[in-house]
């Protein structure tokens, strides 16, 4: 009997270092709970969209996680960046594909790129 493929519900492109990172169905979804949690708790966070997250280490600490949706900057407060930043790296580190410590992810820019896929999909 074969297999059938995982419901993967969001669409992610990683971007490690400017390099690009092959995912897994289950690590996208795991990757996109953990994000949309974050992003849930934010009170005008947008329903739906393309978001962008960019974690700069060379930006100043209050500006290190830029988070934009369909092209419109979302402002985190310092702490928020340091807690998602930290969660994501945390989480990246421990991947097969990603053979660098978490000190070290922690000095290199990270990019996601992600969405959530329909709820009617595949139903």
């Amino acid at each position: 009997m074969p297999l059938e493929p995982p419901n993967v519900h969001y669409t992610i492109k990683l971007w490690l270092d400017d390099q690009r990172i092959p995912t897994k169905p289950f690590i996208m979804n795991t990757l996109g709970n953990v994000c949309f949690a974050f992003f849930r708790e934010y009170k005008d966070f947008p329903a739906s969209g393309l978001i962008d997250v960019q974690m700069l280490p060379r930006n100043p600490p209050d500006q290190r996680v830029v988070l934009t949706v369909d092209g419109t900057a979302l402002i985190l407060k310092e702490f928020v960046q340091n807690l998602f930043w930290k969660t994501i790296v945390g989480f990246l580190s421990v991947l097969n594909k990603i053979p660098t410590e978490m000190d070290q992810l922690l000095q290199k820019p990270i990019r996601i790129q992600l969405s959530e896929k329909s709820k009617t999909l595949g139903m």
